[in-house]
């Protein structure tokens, strides 16, 4: 039916994007394991798995998010789909793909903590310690440097020059934002003011904060995209 074309075209990115990033994870854990086994850094071996490929995850999603007018919005809509579908089908692909990222490297996560050690207590710790409770913050903030990405697609695409370069100061910010909202090497809340406090409070305000940016981002893209003009080979 005509409502499901978006799903497919997502799954089809999912599928092809998805071999990508098969590629960034392996690389990425081979290198985290070589690390683990001869560097003798503290901070590295405590870090896990997943907040390893969390690292190098944000900079491919970031050029996923590039690639997503110039590579896809020509070809979805050569095969006719809408600009709607389009839209659909790009941020629900980019959504999942980060899930699966981050779902595959927490699983490495605990497989590396039972079987060699490595990171911090080993598997039970691992779980005990909210790590994989902070697996859906990764695939949040992953997905926000998506978008930030996709900003500068779009600025450039429809707009050229002129809407090119305020597009990467706008991603740029956004991406200032989430540094200064999250250290990424847990993630923990930047916001010192609670460090005396509670977590729970500052995990909140950095989570409200961080949903609110996709959220803006995200509607500024549909908005932006509604009527871009297309050129199909």
């Amino acid at each position: 039916m005509r409502q499901d074309v978006w799903k497919k075209a997502a799954r089809d990115l999912v599928y092809m994007q998805g071999q990508w990033a098969l590629w960034v994870v392996g690389i990425m854990i081979l290198i985290y394991a070589a690390l683990q086994l001869f560097s003798r850094e503290p901070d590295l071996e405590a870090m896990s798995a997943a907040a390893f490929v969390f690292q190098g995850a944000t900079i491919f999603m970031l050029v996923c998010g590039i690639l997503s007018c110039y590579g896809f919005l020509p070809m979805l809509i050569s095969f006719g789909l809408t600009r709607r579908h389009y839209f659909l089908a790009t941020a629900v692909s980019a959504l999942v793909l980060s899930a699966l990222m981050m779902a595959g490297a927490a699983v490495l996560s605990v497989v590396f903590s039972l079987a060699f050690g490595f990171g911090t207590g080993g598997a039970l710790a691992f779980a005990e310690s909210a790590s994989l409770l902070q697996v859906p913050v990764y695939v949040l903030i992953i997905y926000v440097y998506f978008l930030a990405g996709w900003l500068i697609s779009l600025g450039f695409y429809r707009w050229r020059m002129w809407g090119g370069f305020p597009a990467i100061a706008a991603a740029l910010l956004l991406m200032a934002a989430m540094e200064y909202v999250w250290n990424f090497n847990t993630p923990q809340p930047f916001f010192t003011f609670l460090s005396d406090m509670n977590q729970l409070p500052a995990a909140g305000l950095a989570l409200t904060v961080t949903l609110l940016l996709a959220a803006g981002v995200t509607y500024g893209i549909r908005a932006a995209s509604a009527a871009v003009p297309v050129k199909v080979k």
